[in-house]
């Protein structure tokens, strides 16, 4: 009897511990369903095909099992998701080895579409759906930061647009045929001159001797030829090309120019050499012997220009419901205009140079440095497709630093001077060479017309003409004295109220980069 009785307590507690024991694992399952988003037991994936012996639904049937109900349908497990950067393998059909069929045993045998992985791509889920790529999303930064980001990709938007409407007009096909794309941030420009100036001023050096009223040669008739010369200009643009910095060099060769005068009664000088001799007292003679019976007697011109400048551009400022836009620059610019004139007379019949004792100069030369600020304004209208015609005027207020230097020498380098001893009156101050200097006020006008042909969205051609105009100039022809010996009241005096006028074509191309 109490065999029996153990064996039921012992009884009871097997049942007890595994009831506890199937509480603790439905528990367990419980809990792990949690995890997964799941409410219900899951069922198991079959990894075998249905049986030999069993039926295979047909396509467009359903499972015999299933449709009486007797047997429960399996179904598909569902894992949760794995982080992985390897993208899965791409089966072009499906996949079936031997027995084992992923489909399970409701899997037709010519099945619609396969149950395998589709190509995906990156961000992307198998639908073509954007979806999380799990790399965690770049910080937006302070606000200032996303306020500059949002500003530039307003920016990048705008620039075809602007650039299309500003340099081409409003007109769509103009937009389409001649500049889809925007201009780069960067551009140059080259292009060659061809410039010559105005006459100079007519002052007199030579007449027949022993007649005075036959005037021979003036500084007239040693007029510069027309010279070449080239252009360069680099510019940058920012703010959605709304602004623009661009710097500009231009200059020309030395344009040259002499006269000569001869004549068979021999030419004579109009300037007057009384009180001048040679600052060498032992050199017998005077400097008026050699410019006096000449045989011939020369002018020899050259000047030099250059000038460079740095502006600031506000890009294209269009009226609205017109083709006509609208360019305006301030800047500032450096012109320089050196001019030299030298007159010479030998009282030999041979070749300059070859007797240099029985020659005499007198040369002068003045340098004007222009420094100031500048207004202008660019107008522009396209004619045609690709053709555009511009015109930019600019006006400049400069103070003009002027260098004079006056030299009086014979031809083997000795120096004239003033008489120290005069017939009349007190010695003149002062010898040669004769150096002074001067700042004046200034004007300085320049006017371009241009005709630009826009060969594709980077390269363009121009053709134009350019007018330069300056006031309150030292011009050499003016610097000459009558008398040579007049150092204080002439020769240091600088005039400066010449004007200078520059006028030429202008032809070139420019690239955007």
């Amino acid at each position: 009897m109490e065999r029996y009785h153990n064996r039921t307590n012992v009884g009871f507690a097997g049942k007890l511990l595994a009831a506890g024991l199937a509480w603790l694992a439905f528990w367990s399952g419980a809990q792990c369903l949690a995890q997964y988003g799941l409410t219900a037991s899951p069922d198991l994936l079959p990894l075998l095909a249905a049986p030999e012996s069993a039926p295979i639904a047909p396509t467009g049937t359903v499972s015999g099992s299933s449709a009486t109900g007797s047997t429960r349908a399996p179904n598909l497990l569902r894992l949760p998701p794995v982080e992985s950067d390897i993208s899965p393998p791409i089966h072009s059909e499906s996949s079936n080895f031997g027995g084992l069929s992923v489909a399970g045993l409701s899997q037709p045998s010519n099945p619609p579409m396969p149950l395998v992985p589709l190509p995906t791509v990156e961000g992307t889920n198998a639908n073509g759906q954007q979806e999380p790529s799990g790399k965690p999303e770049p910080s937006a930064g302070t606000l200032i930061d996303q306020m500059l980001r949002e500003e530039q990709a307003a920016c990048n938007k705008d620039r075809q647009t602007i650039h299309a409407r500003h340099v081409l007009g409003h007109r769509r096909w103009l937009i389409e045929e001649c500049d889809p794309r925007p201009r780069g941030e960067w551009y140059f420009e080259g292009a060659g001159l061809i410039m010559g100036r105005n006459d100079p001023n007519q002052v007199w050096f030579s007449y027949q001797s022993n007649n005075n009223a036959n005037e021979i040669m003036s500084s007239e008739q040693a007029r510069t030829s027309w010279q070449g010369g080239w252009l360069g200009t680099v510019g940058h643009s920012f703010a959605c090309d709304n602004w623009r910095l661009e710097g500009t060099y231009w200059g020309l060769a030395v344009m040259k120019g002499d006269a000569t005068a001869i004549h068979p009664d021999f030419v004579s000088s109009t300037l007057n050499f009384t009180d001048v001799v040679y600052a060498d007292p032992t050199i017998p003679g005077l400097p008026v012997n050699l410019f006096t019976g000449a045989y011939e007697q020369a002018l020899w011109r050259s000047n030099e220009i250059h000038n460079a400048e740095i502006n600031l551009v506000r890009h294209r400022i269009p009226w609205e419901g017109y083709r006509v836009g609208i360019d305006w620059l301030v800047g500032v610019r450096y012109f320089r205009f050196d001019e030299r004139l030298t007159y010479g007379s030998k009282r030999h019949p041979d070749p300059w140079g070859s007797t240099p004792e029985l020659e005499g100069y007198l040369s002068d030369r003045v340098e004007n440095n222009l420094v100031g600020v500048q207004l202008g304004f660019d107008v522009r209208w396209p004619i045609s497709d690709c053709l555009v015609l511009s015109c930019r005027p600019k006006v400049g207020l400069y103070n003009n630093h002027i260098h004079n230097r006056f030299d009086a020498y014979r031809g083997d380098g000795e120096l004239f001077a003033p008489n120290p001893d005069p017939l009349v009156g007190t010695p003149v101050p002062g010898r040669y060479p004769v150096v002074s200097s001067d700042d004046r006020f200034s004007v300085l006008t320049e006017i371009e017309a241009r005709l630009t042909w826009q060969i594709n969205p980077r390269w363009s051609a121009f053709v134009g003409y350019r007018l330069v105009a300056v006031s309150e100039i030292a011009l050499v022809d003016e610097q000459y004295p009558f008398y040579v010996v007049d150092i204080v009241d002439a020769i240091q005096h600088i005039d400066s109220n010449g004007d200078l006028l520059l006028h030429g074509g202008v032809a070139g191309v420019s690239f955007d980069f």
